[in-house]
């Protein structure tokens, strides 16, 4: 009976320091993801700056937004990027949505095409007009 005890007791000290301090943290990767809507306001002229708001769904409670990336490939196309944050470990299964302004910055004069891309190839492709 004795030896159980110590038994138990020893398991129950060597798991309980093992999760106050784990030896190494969860991996974090950051990746871009789709996007399901992009509202893009009217009224911006050439001297202002452009924004767009996006929104979706996360497929789960480990992704968290971080700072989206635009790149301007020619004065009329630019590529943006809905980026986020995954946490490896324990994660609540259910879609999480978010929502987010992103700046595109001034623009020219002229039709512009967005193209909102993802990791996985999907991409949303708009518009927008600038007087």
């Amino acid at each position: 009976m004795r030896s159980i005890f110590i038994f138990v007791s020893t398991t129950f000290i060597l798991l309980s320091a093992a999760l106050a301090n784990p030896t190494t943290p969860d991996p974090i990767k950051e990746l871009s993801v789709g996007v399901n809507g992009v509202y893009i306001p009217s009224g911006f002229t050439n001297k202002a700056e452009a924004y767009v708001v996006v929104n979706g769904l996360f497929p789960n409670s480990c992704y968290t937004l971080i700072d989206p990336k635009v790149k301007h490939i020619s004065t009329f196309n630019h590529e943006i990027m809905t980026m986020a944050s995954v946490r490896q470990g324990i994660c609540l299964r259910v879609l999480v949505p978010f929502k987010e302004e992103i700046s595109i910055g001034k623009l020219s004069t002229g039709v512009h095409t967005l193209r909102f891309v993802a990791d996985d190839g999907t991409a949303v492709e708009e518009k927008i007009e600038i007087p």
